[in-house]
């Protein structure tokens, strides 16, 4: 049975804010959605494409999706460094080698739930600005590839 697309989501979003920290060791939290309020460091997971056609019988389907890592203030130089963890290919910081973990099986199927998955590209990060608030923050995208 193939995953939805919300079973996708979640379980990128738990691997995320399971398997990645900030430097100064303060996890990530996974949102399902985004609220009146946040707390950074926080992970928002959407869906961006599915291609339903791209494989036989949509077995195998190839999905997108957007990861976004919303961080503290703008102008801290802890959050720059942050970013560079985040966006690095190793480290305890890294969101490419938590999505690309091999389970035990050697599969990188977070956590059996699909059948591939790869992080394609991270950046650029921006500048972030909630209506109603003077907080400037920081979010760093992600474009996650992957097969269910």
């Amino acid at each position: 049975m193939t995953a939805t697309v919300g079973e996708i989501s979640q379980a990128l979003g738990s691997i995320i804010s399971a398997n990645c920290q900030t430097p100064d060791g303060h996890q990530l939290r996974y949102l399902p959605y985004l609220g009146d309020t946040i707390n950074p460091p926080v992970v928002l997971v959407g869906i961006k494409e599915v291609q339903f056609h791209a494989a036989m019988a949509r077995g195998n389907v190839p999905h997108s999706f957007d990861v976004l890592l919303i961080l503290q203030r703008a102008a801290d130089r802890s959050t720059w460094q942050a970013l560079e963890a985040f966006m690095s290919a190793s480290g305890p910081s890294s969101v490419a080698l938590a999505v690309e973990t091999q389970d035990p099986g050697g599969a990188r199927s977070l956590g059996g739930v699909v059948q591939d998955c790869v992080c394609v590209k991270a950046g650029p990060p921006e500048a972030l600005k909630f209506q109603g608030s003077d907080a400037v923050y920081v979010s760093l995208p992600f474009e996650i590839q992957v097969i269910a």
